[in-house]
């Protein structure tokens, strides 16, 4: 949770702010209802969904690194708890109908959350489709090769320096291009040193994830350690 916190601090800080604001907000404007004049199921009903709408976010973004998609999740799950929060506040304070902004807080970010969820999720399910394609070839390949990198459960650079082989080969006769890609994380053992190996090996399952989602269907992408 403390990493999740951190990786997407700024939209938790957000959330944070509005919090407050909303409450001191409505109070300004609003008389309190009393007790005897609440609606405590619409209470619970509208204040556990907003709960609930929170903890969605909390644990999507903790399995998802920054980015576009994590955006446009968050954006509408933070829209429909502002509109369930608001809605929530209604419960206690009494608002006159000449505040429009409580209205629209109440009715306007609902919809628009909702169609920026569903592009979220719709460009999410894109990625796990690919993602589940690169799976299904790795394990294939772990079926019936032993050269894999047990942190990116990527093929080793064993593997890579076979398939070189043949790959040259194949294109010494059959007279086609052939591209080989390396790409280095600079510094990257000071991450290990500053946070440790089980967070840097997080970092490297995530970039591998990330160059997984921009393969071509008859690329490779393999682990060849710095070390060496």
């Amino acid at each position: 949770m403390i990493r999740t916190l951190k990786l997407h601090s700024f939209k938790w800080l957000c959330v944070a702010l509005y919090l407050p604001l909303s409450l001191v907000a409505a109070s300004m404007v609003g008389d309190p209802r009393g007790w005897e004049r609440i609606d405590w199921l619409d209470v619970f009903g509208e204040g556990g969904g907003a709960l609930l709408v929170l903890a969605w976010a909390l644990l999507i973004l903790g399995s998802r690194p920054a980015g576009a998609v994590s955006n446009l999740i968050f954006a509408g799950l933070g829209l429909i708890f502002v509109s369930l929060w608001q809605d929530n506040l209604d419960e206690f304070l009494l608002i006159p109908d000449a505040q429009l902004w409580d209205t629209w807080l109440e009715n306007l970010p609902m919809p628009i959350g909702m169609v920026m969820l569903t592009l979220g999720l719709v460009r999410w399910y894109g990625e796990q489709r690919i993602l589940m394609s690169q799976l299904s070839n790795r394990e294939r390949f772990m079926r019936e090769h032993r050269s894999v990198d047990p942190v990116t459960r990527l093929a080793s650079a064993a593997y890579l320096s076979q398939q070189l082989e043949i790959e040259l080969k194949r294109a010494r006769q059959d007279c086609s291009p052939l591209s080989l890609v390396m790409i280095d994380l600079d510094d990257f053992d000071r991450i290990n040193r500053r946070f440790g190996f089980e967070e840097g090996d997080r970092m490297l399952q995530s970039v591998t994830e990330l160059l997984l989602l921009n393969l071509r269907n008859g690329d490779l992408l393999c682990h060849y350690g710095g070390d060496r």
